[in-house]
Formats: C-alpha cells, structure tokens, sequence
C-alpha cells in the first residue's frame, strides 16, 4: 500500500513501488480495502478532494462522501 508522506487539498506525495517520490493528482483512482459503508472492495473509485482529520491521518471524499484514507489503497498506472 502506497503511504501517503504529504499532502496538498487536491494532490499528494507518495513513495511508489521503486521508493520514487510521485505526486498523484486528484482525482486519483482508489479500491476499498474491503467492503463496508456502501462501497465495494471490486469497485474504483476517484478521490476527488483530500482532506486532513484528527481521527484519521487523511480523509478522502469520493462521490461527495468522506472516507478515512487508510480504508483505500491507491491504484497507479504502474500497478498493471
């Protein structure tokens, strides 16, 4: 999973699978972690929006509802 390092509103800095520091862009694809809240794990979704939060490290909102980012793993174009 990639682990976000920095974060702007509507981008973010991650490490990718070669340790290369990427920033993606929103939207940024998504797939839930597992089936919960009316999202399902075989489904893609865009984050549109970042947000920071004191519960969770990050907050990602998707189709206008927030989410905790930890609950989604960041699909890249490299992943395939």
């Amino acid at each position: 999973m990639y682990e976000p390092i920095y974060y702007t509103a509507t981008s973010l800095l991650i490490f990718n699978k070669q340790r290369v520091l990427k920033r993606i862009k929103c939207p940024f694809r998504v797939i839930p972690v597992k089936d919960e809240g009316g999202i399902s794990q075989s489904d893609i979704y865009f984050v549109n929006r970042v947000y920071p939060s004191e519960e969770h490290r990050l907050i990602y909102e998707i189709e206008g509802k927030k989410y905790p980012y930890n609950t989604f793993k960041i699909v890249l174009q490299e992943d395939k």
